[in-house]
């Protein structure tokens, strides 16, 4: 009976020694990983001699400067100018129609009094000469 425990416990010692064993073996390659990607990581991001620092993207760069100024700023240019042309363009347009809508009632005022005023001159005259006749009747 306590042999069996006894052998129980042996094998329970020796699979707890392999699960340390292996623990500390995961640890030691956690521990060398980390190491290489800081040291990666330093080869990178050095300030002195980073590749970030020593990289020399100049052709890169004044690619996407002509890009940019391309893009962004003549072609913003236009458009901003062509946008002033339109509002201005706009507000003149509009002045004209109401300039044009002014004379068109002075317009059409004077056309009704030329229209009208012959049969008032008419009517006037008539009057007259119906005054002339019954002036000379009586």
């Amino acid at each position: 009976m306590f042999q069996a425990i006894i052998d129980d416990l042996t094998s329970l010692q020796t699979l707890n020694s392999n699960f340390n064993s292996n623990l500390q073996n995961f640890e030691g390659n956690v521990s060398s990983f980390a190491t290489s990607v800081t040291t990666l990581q330093n080869l990178v991001d050095s300030q002195l001699s980073g590749l970030n620092v020593s990289t020399n993207c100049t052709v890169l760069a004044s690619d996407l400067q002509f890009v940019y100024n391309s893009f962004c700023i003549n072609f913003m240019a236009s458009v901003v100018n062509m946008g002033t042309c339109l509002a201005l363009l706009s507000v003149l347009m509009i002045g004209a129609i109401i300039t044009e809508y002014i004379f068109a009632l002075r317009y059409s005022k004077i056309e009704k009094e030329s229209l009208v005023a012959p049969e008032l001159h008419l009517e006037e005259e008539l009057e007259e000469s119906e005054a002339s006749i019954e002036e000379k009747n009586l």
